[in-house]
């Protein structure tokens, strides 16, 4: 696919999930940009009813990662970057992570 000089991509550097535990833990995975509408897309969303665990002692980096690329046509201005770890059963936090970055 070729690109329009213009077009740039948004790249999270670092895309880190651990467990420091000493037992599997059943994770609901969310990840997803928010826009200027608040109308967020969804990027990643697994581990519904306990499907996906992050092992005891496991330690993953997914990054760099490319999120989306910046066409002349996308609206300016500040977005979000988040992503979320949920009991599956519960619904409970585990762990959150929120990242602003600009389209200028």
């Amino acid at each position: 696919m070729k690109l329009d000089a213009l077009c740039r991509p948004v790249t999270a550097l670092s895309l880190r999930f651990f467990n420091p535990g000493d037992a599997p833990v059943p994770v609901e995975l969310k990840i997803w940009i928010d826009t200027l509408d608040n109308t967020p897309i969804s990027v990643v969303n697994f581990g519904v009813k306990g499907a996906f665990s992050l092992q005891a002692g496991a330690e993953f980096e997914l990054g760099p990662r490319g999120l989306l690329m910046v066409t002349p046509g996308m609206v300016k201005g500040p977005y979000e970057f988040s992503c979320r770890m949920l009991d599956p059963v519960t619904g409970a936090l585990l762990a959150e992570d929120r990242n602003s970055f600009v389209i200028e």
